[in-house]
């Protein structure tokens, strides 16, 4: 039976509603209700996602994470206190490893494009920042990051295809794989394997339309703002959907699934190729590779990266677990699958407070700031917003130096004592519900615990 519409969680339907606003309303009930259909009734089920449970205490080595909608992890001593975080993948079959992957990660909005940023991004995308803190990108991203998990843990014979129609109303990358006497489309993007035959693939394109939506969250941002609220690679990305740029069907007026479906056997009839990282069709490739330094996707992915909390802070994960300003609420409608992880903090008698962090911050936030502040030496001027004063990606993209492959980066604040600091950074919900997120350390944390279903995460046709 076809889920209800209003049964989906709040922000995937905000999200949502928004693409309905550019592609015309009730477009994205229909491609849930196919995307239903096709045995994923329950992926949206996603505790961090739902916003229900009951608080309960546990040691973080005893969270249950497949049942946690929100955590709150505090640091009650008088010093600096280790979170270490890591990416647990196994490889028992092809299936097994496809379902862990599909549960982690989504097509959504990247916070920008690796073809684009490659120095920026070959760090996330070779150890284990990218599961931890982003799980996203489009179908081709998507697509050779499985094949090299695919290379790494299994003997599969496979290729990444790539299908596109002659008027370009349609393209897509996903994997053909040969084994075991199988041939089967694996779409790690549509969360499908399917028989290379099958005519109902894709059967919606559920994912693209939550980017749309996430542009029009973006879109609720004045331009004004934008400069310092988003680095020049999200702006970027959100460039992407504007009317002045070609667009595919999904993207353009009342799409219907079955339409999509006939546009990927016409694209696979059309023009479908072999594609690789490791040739030199496009210019992007070779810098690419070389921001890489040789090594393939997810290399790294066996190495930690660790948090360091101040004596009494606190780290909360989920939605509408800390207060927070109103650009922060924007964050997880533009980035579908991800949450705050906010670090906060009341500045010492000293006025001086130092946060390591694995991963480049969404935003710094101030309360109850009366004076000068500064991040890592350098005076900022923070933008008002109600009671809170924010410094926003841009500006911090100048001020913290990126963490690297498994590092972390200091964020150093000089404030007045009693000043409150949150620290916003992004977290992946998919992949912490999905249990490949291990946190060690030495703390209690508080957690909203839910009864959850066992989970349809794909399509296995």
């Amino acid at each position: 039976m076809a889920r209800s519409f209003s049964s989906l969680p709040p922000v995937v339907r905000q999200i949502l509603g928004y693409a309905d606003q550019r592609l015309g309303e009730g477009v994205s009930e229909l491609f849930v209700h196919a995307f239903d259909r096709v045995d994923n009734e329950n992926f949206f089920e996603i505790p961090m996602l739902r916003q229900k449970g009951t608080w309960v205490r546990r040691h973080i080595l005893e969270l249950q994470p497949r049942r946690t909608g929100a955590l709150q992890i505090e640091n009650p001593s008088a010093r600096d206190v280790e979170l270490s975080l890591s990416v647990k993948i196994e490889s028992r079959s092809v299936e097994d490893l496809f379902r862990q992957f599909v549960s982690a990660t989504s097509h959504s909005n990247p916070v920008g494009d690796f073809r684009d940023f490659p120095d920026q991004f070959a760090p996330i995308l070779l150890g284990p920042r990218y599961f931890l803190f982003h799980g996203d990108g489009h179908c081709f991203l998507l697509a050779n990051l499985f094949a090299a998990l695919l290379r790494q843990l299994t003997d599969a014979e496979f290729r990444v295809r790539y299908a596109v129609t002659e008027s370009r109303s349609f393209m897509h990358a996903f994997i053909e794989l040969l084994s075991g006497g199988e041939h089967l489309i694996v779409d790690p993007d549509q969360k499908a394997m399917v028989a290379w035959d099958d005519t109902s693939h894709p059967s919606a394109m559920m994912f693209q339309l939550l980017c749309m939506g996430g542009a029009g969250a973006f879109a609720e941002v004045g331009e004004s703002d934008r400069g310092w609220l988003f680095t020049r690679s999200t702006r970027e990305v959100f460039a992407g959907f504007g009317s002045d740029v070609a667009q595919p069907r999904v993207y353009l007026d009342r799409p219907r699934p079955t339409e999509i479906c006939e546009l990927f056997s016409q694209a696979r009839q059309s023009r479908m190729e072999t594609v690789s990282l490791e040739s030199d069709d496009y210019a992007w490739k070779s810098r690419f590779r070389t921001a890489m330094n040789g090594k393939s996707l997810l290399a790294n992915l066996d190495q930690r990266v660790d948090f360091i909390l101040p004596p009494g802070s606190t780290l909360s994960v989920g939605l509408e677990v800390d207060q927070l300003p109103k650009e922060a609420e924007l964050f997880p409608l533009m980035f579908f699958g991800r949450v705050p992880a906010v670090i906060r903090v009341t500045v010492p008698a000293d006025g001086r407070v130092t946060i390591k962090v694995p991963e480049r911050p969404w935003l710094c936030c101030f309360q109850n700031l009366r004076g000068t502040v500064a991040i890592n030496g350098l005076g900022v001027e923070p933008h008002p917003s109600g009671r809170f004063l924010l410094v926003g990606a841009a500006e911090l993209e100048d001020l913290v130096d990126d963490p690297g492959i498994a590092g972390s980066a200091d964020i150093v604040v000089e404030a007045p004592a009693g000043t409150i600091l949150q620290v916003v950074l992004p977290f992946n919900a998919l992949a912490f519900n999905s249990d490949i997120i291990q946190i060690r350390g030495d703390l209690f944390a508080l957690a909203s615990e839910e009864q959850v279903r066992s989970t349809g995460h794909f399509d296995r046709r």
